[in-house]
């Protein structure tokens, strides 16, 4: 949202926030959704009628913000109001497939939206499959002003890789953290994790053995400066997620856009994202030894590796960026406003 408001600037439209409630922490589900479900209705009637807008873009999720969204496409329908609906959840098909009410609901909100953006390719043909409407792909982006300068690739040792994400099962970190110890890897490995624990993990990790081989520094959460930073001073970003619903997340882009290899899952749309700009793996049961083929194949062949990391950045500048990105938005919204 933050990249809309700031760095999509368009000549002839201007976005006017509207800011969705959440839960907070204690209040009950029961009590908690109704009494949200109405304070969003009446704001957004309160937006269209007094700020007089000509269009709603929706950030789609899915699971329970699906009745809010059915709302708001049924309250833009009565004041003729034109939709845009933006599907950035990486488990909207599986959520759908699971639950028939989800795939009545998404459905209906993909038959009366004007245009619909989707942030996964995968998504192209799932859209026209269920509303017959031609989807646009529209990538997560980085804003342009901080896309920063490019940076020569070195492999050398020790090996500097670098995970970002909350450290917990589904993520995959516990894999990466056995695979650097392979007996396998005879190089010397320093692994910085920057990411909120679970318990389980920091648990796991106070209880592991220690390796004169391997040095891992834990910084826990940390903000967005800091990761740029430590970006800019590892060289590989390992992100074997094995979440099914994986989105293209902030840090894959960020990882890019500062030259690094990449060793990730193939989960959710990341395959989209990274073909011919990473290494990607499957996230099966053999997680573990496919990370560390990986890295034996970049040690073996550290040309094809830094020609990848190059692809990464070149995608960065060409594609994934606020002003590419925000002009095929602007383009798209042209569309709307003078169709009849």
């Amino acid at each position: 949202m933050a990249l809309y408001l700031k760095d999509f600037q368009f000549k002839d439209f201007s976005i006017i926030p509207y800011f969705c409630s959440a839960r907070k922490k204690n209040e009950l589900k029961f009590i908690s959704f109704p009494v949200r479900f109405l304070k969003d209705i009446f704001g957004l009637i309160f937006k269209i009628i007094f700020n007089k807008i000509d269009a709603i873009h929706i950030l789609g999720q899915y699971r329970n913000a699906l009745p809010r969204e059915f709302a708001w496409v049924v309250i833009a329908k009565l004041f003729r109001v034109a939709i845009v609906y933006e599907i950035k959840a990486g488990m909207f098909i599986a959520a759908s497939k699971k639950n028939k009410v989800h795939k009545w609901l998404s459905n209906f909100i993909l038959k009366k939206s004007d245009l619909i953006l989707v942030e996964g390719k995968t998504y192209l043909d799932y859209v026209y499959k269920e509303s017959l409407k031609k989807a646009i792909y529209f990538p997560n982006v980085v804003s342009n002003s901080e896309i920063t300068k490019p940076k020569e690739i070195i492999l050398k040792e020790p090996l500097k890789i670098l995970f970002v994400g909350y450290c917990y099962e589904g993520k995959g970190i516990f894999e990466a953290v056995k695979a650097i110890h392979s007996e396998r890897l005879n190089v010397n490995i320093e692994l910085e994790i920057i990411g909120a624990e679970s318990e389980d993990f920091s648990t796991w990790m106070d209880s592991i053995s220690k390796n004169t081989r391997v040095k891992i520094m834990r910084y826990g959460a940390k903000n967005h400066e800091f990761v740029l930073d430590k970006m800019k001073a590892n060289t590989i970003y390992l992100y074997p997620s094995k979440h099914a619903g994986e989105g293209h997340n902030n840090t894959i882009n960020e990882a890019m856009m500062n030259s690094m290899i990449i060793i990730s899952s193939n989960a959710g749309f990341l395959e989209d994202v990274l073909t011919n700009c990473g290494y990607l793996i499957e996230s099966d049961d053999s997680l573990i030894e496919k990370i560390v083929d990986t890295i034996l194949e970049i040690l073996k062949n550290p040309q094809i590796a830094v020609q990848k990391a190059q692809n990464g950045r070149n995608k960065i500048e060409n594609i994934f960026n606020s002003e590419t990105q925000g002009k095929i938005l602007e383009e798209q919204y042209e569309k709307i406003f003078k169709s009849p």
